[in-house]
């Protein structure tokens, strides 16, 4: 079966389609974490206003936001008016990622606009609902900065349910937080922020989950968060009801705070080892990095090249999910390699609720990163899911591939995720 950029062009993703559907479709596949596949086409492609979305969307996915910022200004000035929401998507993804929360809302206004105005679907009006939301909560907050770098050696355990979790301060005050690179943006219970003291901003917003389409919350700014020896100021959080943070496990579980990609991104380089141990490190430089870029942003979401079976797919990153699977993209894509397998149904916990969804499982499976690979038992792919909670990426990279390792990294200054091998393997 085709891919999507073959589907919209009639042809390989290095053929050139009439039009700029080329351009188009490899724009949408990197709204979806193929931004690696992007950034590899994007100098065989023709010297058009598109082009310039192209480059701004690489730039974006590198985190260089000046970059994008001056592709998404060329664009603006001679491209075509029915690419106006891809432009303004791009400049409100990188700038909520790197803070400049007012030139994010202004962005995320006009792309609501002119998806409005060309009658565009509803899961793209709804997409830009929610950023919009979030970014009139946040557009008058102080950006994120680095008050105190001094980090120290700390440690975090993992809960009945598999998840990471250390100690933190917010406001000064102690909290217990998963680390999940999975989530967009840090999370506080109600409560918690009660307690703690953070300000609430007036008005409510929407937000995505894994398992609804979107719920109300709280956006919040706290003073300050401190972890691992380095303090943060005026950091961003989604403030959700105490119940949407309850997940149905036996004996009960809940989450009160997550640490989601914001501070991650302040932190620069952090290393998670396997015996418990978290590490803030230098960040490294692009230009000495010991390997190419091998993780990208898209949103706030952070994407890694990943190959399963030999078969290339940008794998979500989620520190917050205890096994990788494939979706129904990849499903869609490859029909052949789920053909035959046995159905099932399997449940699917997150803030907001639970749902279902049929997957098969695909046995024998070799997951490689960084040149380094882990042999799964299985892995799940989702066959058969409501529209309200589709996947639109590709695959997740969970802790089962992770968390076979001595330690994996994340830099965000080389973007890469490095992935360390335990002695003998």
């Amino acid at each position: 079966m085709a891919s999507p950029v073959e589907d919209a062009t009639g042809g390989s993703p290095a053929s050139q389609g009439p039009g700029g559907l080329r351009e188009r479709a490899l724009l949408r596949a990197a709204r979806h974490g193929d931004v690696a596949l992007l950034a590899s086409l994007a100098d065989t492609l023709p010297d058009t206003p598109l082009k310039h979305l192209v480059l701004a969307r690489v730039a974006a996915g590198s985190l260089r936001a000046d970059i994008a910022n001056e592709h998404v200004a060329e664009f603006l000035g001679a491209g075509d008016r029915s690419d106006l929401p891809e432009a303004y998507g791009i400049l409100a993804d990188i700038n909520l990622a790197v803070g400049n929360y007012d030139a994010a809302d202004d962005a995320a206004q006009q792309r609501l606009h002119w998806l409005r105005e060309l009658s565009a679907d509803h899961e793209d009006l709804q997409d830009a609902a929610v950023m919009a939301s979030i970014t009139t909560q946040l557009r008058d907050a102080p950006a994120q900065r680095v008050a105190a770098h001094a980090p120290v050696a700390d440690s975090y355990a993992r809960d009945k349910v598999g998840l990471a979790r250390m100690g933190i301060l917010v406001n000064g005050g102690a909290q217990e937080a998963v680390l999940d690179t999975g989530a967009n943006i840090s999370v506080l219970s109600a409560s918690a922020a009660k307690r703690l003291g953070v300000d609430v901003r007036p008005g409510a917003a929407s937000v995505g989950t894994s398992s609804r389409s979107a719920i109300q919350t709280n956006v919040a700014v706290a003073r300050s968060l401190s972890i691992g020896g380095v303090t943060i100021e005026n950091v961003a959080f989604l403030v959700l009801d105490d119940s949407q943070l309850e997940l149905p496990v036996p004996g009960g579980y809940r989450i009160d705070a997550i640490v989601g990609f914001p501070v991650f991104r302040a932190l620069e380089r952090v290393r998670f080892r396997k015996d418990g141990g978290f590490v803030i490190e230098p960040g490294a430089d692009r230009r000495e990095a010991p390997a190419p870029q091998n993780m990208w942003l898209s949103g706030s979401d952070l994407f890694v090249d990943a190959t399963v079976n030999g078969i290339d797919v940008a794998m979500h990153l989620d520190s917050g999910a205890s096994a990788s699977s494939l979706s129904s993209r990849f499903a869609a894509e490859h029909p052949d390699i789920v053909s035959g397998l046995a159905r099932s149904i399997q449940g699917v916990a997150g803030a907001g609720g639970s749902t279902t969804r049929g997957v098969v499982l695909w046995p024998d499976v070799t997951v490689t990163v960084d040149g380094t690979s882990v042999e799964l038992p299985k892995i799940a792919v989702t066959v058969e899911e409501s529209g309200e909670t589709a996947s639109q990426v590709k695959g997740v990279l969970g802790g089962d591939v992770l968390n076979a390792h001595a330690s994996w990294t994340i830099d965000f200054r080389s973007m890469r995720v490095e992935l360390t091998p335990e002695a003998g393997r």
